[in-house]
């Protein structure tokens, strides 16, 4: 399969949660109504580009591995508990390796106080494509992408309670962001290439010690 060599692709997205507090009509073991979900940055089709995504619930939710294969990408569950949610992300090309994010779910606004509102938490992050197959490259040039680009919230019923990453403070976490994950692309790029080196490097003594043991 043909890739596009030297491109890097960072597709925008934010993973998030937004829980209720039952009030009476909770109990002990089921006090919050809670969503988590996987969504784009702006007003994108992922489907284009993703199969499906996995979330990784605590261990005390059967199953533990929710699979949801289109949007909305998200899972509602009842809980009375915080804690990370594992969200995999598999591709519609299978070269592509799953991507991982982490999300703390949040129930509280603050320590132990239930909120009238729902708890919203949020967080920016990027799926990154590296030298991308070239159809996969043709589809995602389509998509809006980078650090600079104009927010356009999608529909969601609590889209109000969003955080808003088209601020100046958000625009500088995303560019923030957007240089970490390049600054790693360039570090695992190294890497491999220091490994190939290696390998070539330990080619060649063998070479040169096959050819003075056949000498002597």
């Amino acid at each position: 399969m043909k890739r596009v060599k030297g491109v890097n692709l960072h597709i925008p997205v934010v993973h998030g949660s937004y829980a209720k507090h039952l009030g009476d009509k909770g109990t002990e073991s089921r006090s919050h109504e809670w969503t988590v979900y996987l969504r784009p940055l702006q007003a994108a089709d992922l489907s284009h580009f993703i199969k499906h995504v996995e979330f990784v619930l605590h261990e005390s939710f059967e199953p533990q591995t929710r699979r949801v294969t289109e949007m909305p990408y998200e899972v509602q569950e009842y809980g009375w508990g915080e804690f990370e949610v594992v969200i995999r992300v598999f591709f519609q090309d299978p070269s592509e390796k799953p991507v991982e994010f982490f999300h703390p779910l949040r129930l509280f606004e603050t320590m132990g106080e239930p909120s009238p509102d729902p708890v919203v938490s949020e967080h920016y992050d990027e799926i990154v494509f590296q030298d991308p197959p070239e159809k996969l490259h043709s589809l995602l040039k389509t998509i809006p992408h980078g650090p600079n680009l104009r927010i356009k919230q999608p529909s969601y019923p609590i889209s109000n309670y969003f955080k808003d990453f088209s601020g100046a403070e958000s625009n500088d976490l995303r560019k923030l962001e957007h240089a970490r994950r390049t600054l790693r692309e360039e570090t695992i790029k190294r890497q491999a290439k220091y490994e190939r080196l290696e390998e070539e490097r330990a080619g060649l003594l063998r070479q040169i010690s096959g050819y003075d043991s056949r000498a002597s």
